[in-house]
This record gives structure tokens, sequence and C-alpha cells, in this order.
């Protein structure tokens, strides 16, 4: 759905520019969730080795609860869009053209 919004109002030409640039983005960024909450979950993997029985469930849930706030945040950026529909290029022409 994102590549296809993405490539919604360019010109054909332009539009593998538009998808790969969008598909280095969404990769950059899961390299960086997974990065930050991988470090989330060291750092209490670390802090709480000194009961070695409940550490991993510890840490799990702890980094798990943390991508809770990432999440939300998506959810409320997507309240916020606009509902403008997507409208074919070529139809949007002949309307203009029309008008």
């Amino acid at each position: 759905m994102t590549s296809l919004a993405t490539q919604h109002n360019m010109e054909p030409q332009k539009r593998g520019i538009a998808t790969s640039t969008n598909t280095f983005f969404r990769t950059l960024g899961m390299s960086l969730g997974v990065t930050i909450l991988g470090a989330i979950q060291n750092h209490i993997y670390k802090s709480q080795l000194t009961d070695a029985s409940d550490t991993m469930s510890i840490s799990v849930s702890s980094t798990f609860n943390w991508t809770l706030l990432p999440i939300a945040l998506g959810f409320i950026c997507i309240l916020l869009m606009g509902k403008e529909r997507l409208i074919p290029l070529e139809k949007e022409k002949r309307s203009n053209q029309a008008s």
C-alpha cells in the first residue's frame, strides 16, 4: 500500500526512484528499530542478571512494552492523516483539462 501511495503523484519515469527511496527508508527504520530495541533488551538483561531464573522473561516483556510506544505513535499518526482518495494521475489530468 505504501508503495502505491508513494508512486501516486509521480511521473512514470520517476516511479522507480520513489519506490526505491520508500524501500530504503523502510529498511533503515527497521534496522534502527531492531538496534534500539536490542540495546534496551540488552540493558535490561544485564541489569537483572543477579536473578538468573527470570532474567530473560523480564527483559523480553520489558522490551515488548517499549515497542508499544512506537506502535501508539504510529496509530496516532494514522488517525491524524487526511482521508483524501488516491486518484489515478490520468483521471486527474482529464478532470483538470475538462474544467
